[in-house]
């Protein structure tokens, strides 16, 4: 009856698939760029001394069998040489560095990797994306665009001492 007076949608599940990479990860975050899904992940490589492109992000085409694309299949997205440059150097510098999480907001794509203990460690991976699918990688200075919304729309105003009520009914 619910359904009848307000509507609603009903959520099936179309189908499963499996996404499969080279070594054993931890999937970090999922992003859909038109028909293409960007898989991330986190690897602990044992014995390999760099870590790769490859080793932290992979690119399928959605559809049944979520086929395996290579890392050029989106220009700007994985092969621009900046991009591939700036990843050397995070993983050349920050040697605990780990991906964190993937997020698409305002037209931007953020890659956000860990690079030390407190939260606010952070490197941030940044693409302009347009509304026609073309993505162009900007620089790895995107910490500032990694913010979360406010949590109210209200501003909170702050109570001292002074502030405070005493006597029968303090507040």
């Amino acid at each position: 009856e619910r359904l009848e007076v307000f509507g609603g949608r009903s959520l099936d599940v179309t189908g499963t698939a499996r996404v499969r990479t080279e070594n054993n990860c931890v999937p970090r975050d999922i992003v859909v760029l038109g028909d293409v899904l960007v898989f991330s992940y986190n690897v602990f490589l044992g014995l390999k001394t760099e870590t790769a492109i490859e080793d932290v992000f992979s690119l399928h085409r959605l559809g049944d069998d979520l086929e395996k694309l290579s890392l050029d299949a989106v220009p700007g997205l994985l092969s621009d040489p900046q991009f591939k440059k700036d990843f050397q150097e995070l993983y050349r510098y920050y040697k605990d560095a780990q991906l964190h999480a993937l997020r698409l907001r305002q037209g931007k794509l953020l890659a956000v990797f860990r690079i030390g203990r407190e939260l606010d460690d952070i490197k941030a991976f940044r693409w302009s994306v347009s509304p026609q699918g073309d993505v162009r990688y900007i620089d790895n200075q995107g910490e500032r665009d990694y913010q979360f919304p406010a949590p109210h729309d209200f501003a909170w105003t702050e109570t001292r001492r002074e502030d405070h009520v005493r006597g029968r009914h303090p507040h």
